[in-house]
């Protein structure tokens, strides 16, 4: 079995995650790269900045270092939403930019227990709770990104 997601439950996570987004300072016409797989968070990201008037920016995790860099670069972005296990891949082109935050999701929720392999994934994701990311100032993990929500109306 999988996750359910029921459209109420997916509405709720919108209109929480823009409250969060708006307090991460996303504003209107601010252009926001998404870098992660084909996870529930990837469309609630997206419906949440359109709230604000943000434009999501899908960027492939098979995309090139430097075209992420360029991006950043070119379009003055501050915020970034990065999968865990593709931020190693991409920290080069994280660091040295306007970023002002890096929220990073480990996505560890809607993976399946059924699947032994994707339960060996869980298992680790969850052990590691992101520990090498902790000396960069700018990333904020998933679960403070949500608490987010909890200050602002």
């Amino acid at each position: 079995n999988g996750i359910t997601l029921s459209y109420q439950n997916m509405f709720d996570r919108i209109i929480s995650q823009s409250k969060s987004s708006k307090m991460l300072g996303i504003k209107q016409d601010e252009i926001v790269p998404l870098i992660l797989p084909n996870v529930p968070e990837a469309r609630t990201l997206m419906y949440s900045n359109n709230i604000l008037g943000a434009l999501t920016y899908q960027i492939s995790p098979l995309s090139p270092v430097n075209s992420l860099s360029r991006i950043i670069r070119e379009n003055k972005v501050k915020n970034v939403f990065v999968n865990s296990a593709l931020y190693p891949q991409f920290e080069k082109a994280l660091k040295d930019t306007s970023l002002e935050n890096i929220v990073l999701l480990n996505g560890s929720e809607f993976l399946s227990d059924d699947i032994d392999s994707l339960k060996k994934i869980k298992e680790e994701l969850l052990k590691n709770d992101m520990p090498i990311y902790k000396s960069n100032s700018k990333v904020i993990p998933w679960k403070e990104y949500e608490k987010a929500s909890n200050f602002i109306s």
